[in-house]
This record gives structure tokens, sequence and C-alpha cells, in this order.
């Protein structure tokens, strides 16, 4: 399904630039599930604009056709909301006064599609019930929770931003029917195979999901060979844009995996950021591929490492301040003093959820972060000592080959 079209290069100053472009459509898809488009002109392929609804079925181009009118009429200056007969919205802006290209917003819905909106959409359709049904698989992509006022305001600070217009006329208008022409309307294909297969998918993404949250990354690449195998897959990283714009979802889908495991959100927000910068710096597909290896290894050992879940709210609130202290001096009583307990309640409870004295712990932390630093960074042995929270470099030596059976030194050769 064709969500996200490629904005071309700059032809005019009334144009966002690529990079802003870009910038807004992540920002607006992965914050609150809104897409955003630019066409050339009401010419042009149309299918991003109901999100490839009509493409999966015959007539398309004609049920197309129908909606060109409307955006002929375009004037500069104004917005076009527009109410789909399948019960969905879209706004739309002319870009630029000296030709006819124009943004969208949408399509999206304030509610979730429920079974009184499918009867609505039956009748007012003249569909079949076959037809019907096959509408309600094509409609579970549509962005939900999405309210007018909101979408609305965005059209409305872009073309602020773009021309200083501050009170642009809205106008709305309503399609009736989704083909008012005497052509059947009818599926392009098998609905009931792409539901096997969007099950399938979702079965795998799931998985997938639940490895990562166990920090289990064998498993996880093993589930992740599905999407790179699937004819999805290689349909999708044909196009740089859309194949990044998929890791960018993927990145946000693996930050709320992990968050559910009770990882503080300052190390949720450092790992997204971080993947999030390398994503938009990537230009060939290899990269990102390269990108996407590394998000599966990263979010599985953060699963491992960072995990709460298991614990207490107190306990998670003492393995917090131990994870967001380790390079400074921690002992059982600055940890006493910072979450308001008591040492004993602290030592007791420790050993009691975690299985291991508090010492111990802070120890194979500071390893795990240890052997991070060595992966990723090129600071020398002495400075992550340091960082650590070992000033004495001997002694962090022979912790590091307690802990793996190999010193730092050796170990960074292997790299």
């Amino acid at each position: 399904m064709k969500l996200y079209k490629k904005h071309p290069e700059r032809k005019s100053r009334y144009m966002l630039n690529n990079q802003i472009f870009e910038f807004l459509q992540h920002t607006f898809a992965d914050s609150r599930g809104i897409i955003f488009n630019y066409f050339d002109g009401p010419e042009a392929d149309l299918s991003a604009l109901d999100i490839g609804i009509r493409t999966h079925l015959k007539n398309s181009e004609q049920l197309y056709d129908l909606i060109r009118p409307i955006l002929r009429s375009l004037k500069f200056g104004e917005i076009t909301i527009v109410k789909d007969p399948l019960l969905m919205t879209s706004i739309t802006f002319r870009s630029d006064p000296d030709n006819n290209s124009f943004y969208s917003i949408g399509p999206f819905r304030s509610l979730p599609y429920e079974e009184n909106d499918y009867a609505k959409i039956q009748i007012n359709n003249n569909f079949t019930l076959t037809a019907s049904e096959d509408f309600k698989y094509l409609l579970k992509d549509v962005p939900c929770n999405i309210m007018r006022i909101e979408a609305l305001a965005i059209a409305k600070n872009i073309l602020y931003f773009l021309h200083q217009i501050t009170d642009p006329t809205v106008h709305d208008y309503h399609l009736e029917q989704i083909n008012s022409g005497n052509f059947p309307i009818i599926p392009l294909e098998d609905i009931n195979a792409r539901a096997k297969i969007a099950e399938e998918m979702y079965s795998h993404e799931e998985k997938l999901l639940k490895y990562i949250t166990e920090g289990n990354e064998e498993k996880a690449f093993s589930e992740a060979k599905f999407f790179r195998d699937s004819d999805m897959d290689h349909r999708i990283t044909n196009r740089l844009l859309s194949h990044r714009s998929l890791l960018f979802s993927t990145n946000t889908l693996f930050r709320k995996a992990a968050q559910i495991t009770g990882i503080h959100p300052i190390y949720l927000d450092e790992i997204s950021q971080s993947f999030a910068q390398k994503l938009a710096l990537c230009t060939t597909h290899q990269q990102l591929n390269n990108t996407y290896d590394e998000m599966l290894v990263d979010y599985c050992a953060l699963c491992r490492t960072h995990a709460t879940r298991q614990y207490s709210p107190n306990m998670c609130k003492i393995i917090n301040y131990i994870s967001l202290n380790l390079s400074e001096e921690i002992s059982l009583n600055s940890i006493a003093e910072a979450v308001n307990f008591s040492p004993s309640y602290i030592s007791r409870k420790f050993k009691e959820e975690v299985g291991k004295s508090l010492s111990t712990y802070i120890t194979e932390q500071r390893m795990i972060l240890a052997k991070s630093l060595l992966e990723k960074t090129g600071l020398s042995i002495k400075e992550i000592s340091l960082y650590i929270g070992i000033p004495d470099w001997n002694y962090f030596t022979k912790l590091f080959k307690k802990a793996f059976g190999i010193t730092p030194t050796e170990y960074k050769k292997t790299l």
C-alpha cells in the first residue's frame, strides 16, 4: 500500500526543501501517525491520497479521475477539506501560487471504524456484502484518533511558514459516493489471500518484538529474515525514501517494545534518537540494512541489561539509580539517600529480588558498560576505566577478565 510520495527537488522558493519536508513527514508519522504528502498537481499519481485504497480496485484510474476536479479547483492560499465516501478525511492545499502542485494531510479519522460505519459505507456506495467485507480489510490502515482541528492546524502552520498566510479560507467538500460513474466496484485481487499474507506478517512481527523484549538476538535475527525475504520487503526497498521511512517506523516500534520491559526512558530516548540520526544519514539500501542489523543487536542488548519489569516498583528505583550513576562512586549509603530507603532494606530486598548482592550487580553492570564502550568508541582502557567509576585501571582489567575471560586489551584486538 502506497503511503508516502517522494518530495521533488525544490523548484520554487515557495516549496519546502527536501530535508524539511522529510523531517515533517517523519515527525507527523512517528508522533501521531499523520500522513503528509506532496503532489505535482491534480494529474499526478494520486494513490498516496487515499493510501492506495482505490489502486486495489478495478477501474482505479476512473475512480481517481472522479477526485481530480476537486483538486483542479484548489485555490492558492485556501484549504480544502475532503470527506471521502469511505468516511475518512483529507486536507489539501496548494503549495505554490505559480503552479498546481499541492500538499495533502491524511487520510485520517477521529475514531476507529465500527460496524455501523461499515454498514453506512455499504449502503451509501451500494456495495455488495462481499465488496463491503473487502473494504473492511482495505480500510484497516487508515490512521485513526486524529482530530480535524489538529490536522487543520498543521495545514495552517505550513501555509504561514511558506507564505505568511495567517487566516486562510477553509472549504469543506463531501464526495457522495466513491463511484459516481456507471462502472462496477470490484476488488482487483483476492482480499482473502492478502489477509492471509497480512496475518502471517503480523504473526512474525509479534514474534520479532517478543524476542527483542527478551533480548534474544539470535531468534530476533531469525524472525527479521522473514521481512527481508518477503515480497513486501523487496517491493519497499526498491525506493530509498520508503525503505528509510519503514526503518524510522521500525525504530519507533522497537522503542515501544523495549519500553514495556521497564527500561528507564533516558535509555529509550538515547537509543531511539541515535538510530533516528543514523537513518537520516544513510544514502544507500546497504547502509539502511546495516543500520537495521545494528538496531536488532542494540535493542536486544538494551532489553537484556536494563529491563526491570520483573522487579517491584521500589527495586526499579534502585536499579535505575545504579544504571544512571555507574560513572560515579556508588555505595549502599549513597543509594539509600537517593531513593529514600534504609540501607538494610535495600541490601535485603536486592538480594531477595535480584538474586545477587548489590556489589556484585554493580560490578556486572560496569563490566557490561565497559564492553559496550570498547565496541562502540575509541576510548582508551584507562578512559573507560574512569568512565565506569573504577579509577584503578589495573583493577578494572582484573574485573573485566574475571567477567569475560579475556582482558580489555585482548578484547579490543578482536574487534
